[in-house]
């Protein structure tokens, strides 16, 4: 006689949080030093851009979101007038009102993108939110991965990923960690 495997609850929580943070996206993605590829979304082009640009993935469902809440604040406004900022809400499954609530109510000033069926993500290979790509100001991608090495509180914080990239393109200097891992 087979026996059947059992499902424990601890597994099948896992499953359901990590969906929430999932883009979505295929693991086609654009590499480090290849140009972010082109898309439009209203008066936004890709290959519009003149300075350094952040694409931050994010889900208003994601529990790796909310914990970052702070500090994606705290590097948009570091960054305000020398770095664009752009977030790109791809989860298929929330809605459109729902992104945009969140989106306000995070109080960031870079431009918000609804990355409907997650056609963006795909194209850049975006597969978890929070993470993060940080092209030059000639659209050529110089980083991608996590905003920094805690997924936990802020004090955990012994390198902040996206600030010392952008960091170090403003200051005309090759990024010295360009691909670090994402949190689920």
């Amino acid at each position: 006689m087979q026996r059947r495997p059992r499902i424990r609850l601890a597994p099948a929580l896992f499953f359901l949080v990590s969906a929430a943070c999932a883009a979505h996206a295929d693991e086609t993605g654009t590499a480090i030093g290849e140009r972010i590829p082109r898309f439009t979304s209203g008066d936004f082009d890709s290959h519009a851009t003149e300075r350094p640009t952040a694409y931050l993935f994010l889900g208003n469902g994601c529990p790796a979101t909310r914990t970052y809440a702070d500090r994606i604040r705290a590097l948009d406004g570091a960054y305000a007038g020398k770095v664009d900022f752009v977030y790109l809400y791809p989860n298929k499954t929330d809605k459109a009102a729902d992104k945009r609530a969140h989106h306000k109510a995070l109080g960031v000033k870079g431009r918000f993108i609804d990355d409907e069926q997650a056609r963006i993500a795909k194209l850049v290979g975006a597969a978890r939110t929070t993470e993060v790509l940080v092209v030059d100001k000639h659209g050529t991608i110089v980083y991608r991965g996590a905003i920094d090495d805690s997924k936990d509180a802020p004090a955990k914080v012994r390198r902040r990923h996206v600030a010392v990239a952008l960091d170090e393109i403003l200051a005309g200097k090759k990024v010295t960690t360009p691909k670090t891992d994402v949190f689920a």
